[in-house]
């Protein structure tokens, strides 16, 4: 009896090294798969940025100069537009990782949370803007994964910290017709839980039909503002909003609030 009980303890003994060795090489395999994909959407992104005539200009308020560039934004995206009709423009918040395309699809508005810029399934994506932006001229709202490393939008949760808003208070968005500069105006943290009571559906709100709605925007995101900037907005003006994961809270959501200051044509 003994020796049959000594035999099962070997055999579950085994059985459990073997279910371990089973699941960590699972485990490593899917982190290792996970890392390759991230790889493979930074060196994506990395020739987008190569393909660009020049290198995208120094945001408003910098400390260095920006390049000169003679061409207007039809020109300098171009040939980017040529292979990817979906392109929206480009953004970029100098002194950061974020320097990416940005995508709109009317018809099938998230089409880009899990797709590459060449049509390929991607679980990184790339940043696009919500179908009810208003790219000649209205608000516009664009949405990027937080992925590891501070990837994509990730960068944007070191506005968190008022220092680094204050190093970095300029973000530049260019459309196929149109340089522009954006004053950051209040970093926002909320929860996308419906049944939380600190909830804020910035993405209908955020495209007011009148005045009226535009303060109780306002008003929503002064109550859920991190800090105060010194900056403040009025209805008439055109907002900027980045939107991307939070994990300090269930669902969370960072907010970037930002108006726009400045235009060019050509550079």
């Amino acid at each position: 009896m003994s020796t049959n009980r000594q035999t099962v303890k070997r055999r579950l003994t085994v059985a459990g090294c073997i279910l371990f060795s089973v699941l960590a090489l699972i485990s490593g395999t899917i982190l290792f798969l996970d890392y390759q994909r991230q790889i493979t959407a930074d060196k994506g992104f990395e020739d987008l940025r190569i393909t660009l005539s020049e290198d995208v200009p120094l945001a408003a308020g910098e400390t260095s100069s920006p390049a000169v560039i003679s061409k207007i934004p039809g020109e300098r995206y171009g040939q980017l537009a040529q292979q990817n009709s979906d392109l929206a423009g480009w953004i970029q918040i100098e002194g950061t990782s974020i320097n990416y395309p940005v995508m709109q699809t009317p018809k099938d508005p998230d089409y880009y949370l899990d797709h590459d810029f060449q049509h390929k399934y991607s679980p990184y994506g790339v940043p696009y803007a919500d179908s009810r932006s208003d790219l000649s001229g209205g608000n516009v709202l664009i949405y990027g994964h937080h992925t590891k490393n501070k990837g994509m939008f990730g960068a944007l949760v070191d506005y968190e910290k008022q220092s680094y808003y204050q190093e970095h208070p300029m973000i530049l968005f260019d459309t196929l017709e149109q340089y522009g500069f954006y004053q950051i105006v209040m970093v926002v943290k909320t929860t996308a839980l419906l049944n939380d009571p600190n909830a804020f559906d910035y993405t209908k709100a955020a495209f007011p039909s009148d005045e009226k709605e535009f303060q109780t925007f306002v008003v929503a995101c002064e109550k859920r503002e991190l800090y105060q900037t010194g900056e403040s907005v009025s209805f008439g003006d055109r907002l900027l909003l980045l939107s991307t994961c939070e994990y300090s809270r269930e669902d969370g959501r960072l907010l970037i609030v930002a108006k726009q200051v400045k235009t060019a044509d050509t550079k």
